[in-house]
């Protein structure tokens, strides 16, 4: 049977009329008339759509018989097999872009007999990206134009069949970021912005960026490397607290790492202050009075006290910065699990929240009368600054 053949087949055992498919893929009756008479053949962005309607898949469409499993290993032994490859004859720029070429050659060969395999679209598209960049600066002079459209459409097929029919949410997203370097690539800088829009936030901006850098704008560039850092600093701050509480729990032995990894997630958080002041300052009192604790916890009362003073200054930093950003209270990220158990509402509730933060600079003491930080002068007027907010 031709492909026709097996197409109207199919249609018919579903019982659909050849209008009921053409409205169902988005083609005209015509276009599905042209393929059951074997006037015209589906393309790879109509095939996948029709053996989804038709309920069966596209290799029993094609009429192909063939076993996907060792297709799909005979394919990457082949990939890696070009390589290797040395081409001692080519600089390594050239020897590069013949690589991709002849990778995106394999792949082409491998998606075309399964059309469903989302993976291998992806990493075909890969290939095809490299060497469309390489084609734009030049570096195919022998290639014609015709053979150049001929692997941008098919990478940009294969992206869309990603887009739209994959299942998996992450391939989706591949693919999307793909299609933005496919127009960042080829100098369709609008298109490119355009595939950003349904991104998340952070991935958006990150993709922002690197169209930013393929066009060359300097400005743009600083703009979203600068979005993107706070993005990613707020996360930081996750592993950052994951990672301190993961040395602090070995007690004294693991005492010297704890404290060194706390004063990392302050250095931290002093860096990204530029991006994310308020959050920054919020951030930074967890590892002071950790540190503060920790020296408590050794004897240390020197460097206890010295500690308190620090965060003593955060603290008075980050009560003005949330007072004068004007930040609604109930917009306010903070979140004070030890304080009342729910979280700040007021300026009012904030400085209790903060005098508590001094508390636990030296509440590891039962005696805490006689708790040699509580009486130091130092930390006394460390505590003053806060109570005169």
């Amino acid at each position: 049977m031709t492909v026709g053949q097996r197409i109207k087949a199919f249609r018919k055992e579903k019982g659909f009329s050849q209008a009921e498919v053409a409205e169902k893929i988005g083609v005209s009756v015509q276009t599905v008339s042209k393929w059951e008479c074997d006037a015209g053949m589906p393309d790879i962005s109509q095939i996948v759509p029709l053996a989804k309607v038709l309920e069966t898949s596209t290799d029993a469409i094609l009429g192909m018989i063939g076993d996907e499993e060792e297709d799909l290993a005979k394919t990457m032994n082949e990939i890696d097999e070009i390589k290797k490859c040395g081409h001692n004859n080519q600089s390594f720029g050239n020897r590069d872009c013949d690589k991709s070429l002849r990778c995106f050659e394999v792949l082409e060969a491998f998606v075309n007999k399964y059309p469903l395999n989302y993976l291998m679209l992806i990493r075909a598209a890969v290939y095809g990206i490299s060497v469309m960049r390489a084609a734009t600066r030049g570096m195919f002079p022998e290639m014609s134009e015709k053979k150049k459209n001929g692997i941008y459409s098919k990478t940009e097929r294969y992206l869309r069949t990603v887009v739209t029919y994959c299942p998996n949410i992450g391939f989706k997203k591949d693919a999307k970021i793909d299609l933005m370097e496919l127009y960042s690539a080829t100098g369709e800088f609008d298109k490119a912005y355009n595939e950003c829009n349904d991104l998340g936030k952070d991935d958006q901006v990150y993709a922002k960026y690197r169209i930013a850098v393929a066009a060359g704008n300097c400005v743009d560039r600083l703009e979203y490397a600068k979005g993107f850092f706070e993005h990613t600093a707020k996360h930081m701050m996750t592993g950052f607290y994951c990672l301190t509480g993961a040395h602090s729990v070995f007690g004294e032995e693991n005492r010297d790492n704890a404290i060194s990894v706390f004063e990392k997630m302050a250095e931290f958080c002093d860096y990204a202050m530029e991006f994310c002041p308020v959050e920054m300052l919020y951030h930074k009192r967890y590892p002071l009075y950790c540190i503060a604790k920790e020296y408590l916890r050794r004897g240390d009362f020197e460097n206890c006290v010295k500690t308190a003073e620090r965060l003593a200054d955060v603290c008075v930093e980050f009560y003005k910065a949330y007072t004068e950003t004007g930040m609604a209270v109930n917009e306010t990220f903070f979140n004070h699990s030890n304080f009342k158990g729910s979280r700040i509402d007021t300026p009012e509730e904030l400085k209790e929240a903060l005098l508590w933060d001094m508390v636990r600079c030296y509440d590891e003491c039962g005696d805490k009368e006689g708790n040699p930080v509580v009486t130091d002068p130092r930390f006394i007027a460390a505590r003053k600054k806060i109570e005169e907010l």
